[in-house]
């Protein structure tokens, strides 16, 4: 293979990965949930993460986890957004991000941030507890009982049952 023909490969090789690790936009990701959320009548869990947040790959195995998935699945619309990283992984946040953080009144509540909202984007309620602030990853009670509250307002699909699988799985200490 001769050096122009090297270089080519190079440059596309380059190319081609910057397409590829460029992070979908906040509002492509929002108009994709809203759709969904339309055509499944669930609203949207919409959870702002950043890669180095410890409680938000906590969340996230925790929506993971067999037991739980399906609940949630079958009652809302799960989403990301990727915010606040840092300035070597900056390509992994969502374009507008911090914009829709800042809509939802997340700016200064720390990650992981959680907002419940419907299909058109309207805020049905957020990981912000009147008296201790952001839930984050619901590990202590009064976080685990905002939860909860959270659950109970805006997301009617979830039983009763459901909400006590939820309550017991993030509550049982392992």
């Amino acid at each position: 293979m001769n050096f122009t023909m090297k270089r080519l490969i190079l440059a596309l090789v380059l190319v081609l990965s910057a397409f590829a690790s460029a992070a979908d936009s906040a509002d492509s990701i929002l108009k994709k949930a809203y759709a969904e959320s339309s055509k499944s009548h669930r609203p949207v869990l919409l959870i702002f993460h950043a890669s180095w947040c410890g409680w938000c790959h906590k969340l996230d195995d925790f929506l993971a986890r067999p037991d739980i998935k399906p609940l949630f699945d079958k009652s809302l619309v799960v989403t990301h957004l990727d915010v606040m990283e840092s300035a070597t992984k900056s390509d992994l946040e969502n374009k507008g991000g911090k914009e829709v953080l800042s809509q939802y009144g997340g700016a200064k509540s720390g990650l992981p941030f959680m907002v419940i909202i419907d299909a058109k984007g309207k805020k049905l309620i957020d990981s912000n507890a009147p008296k201790t602030g952001n839930t984050g990853f619901p590990a202590e009670p009064a976080e685990v009982a905002h939860f909860i509250s959270m659950l109970d307002k805006a997301v009617p699909k979830l039983t009763k049952a459901d909400k006590e699988k939820i309550k017991e799985v993030l509550t049982t200490k392992k």
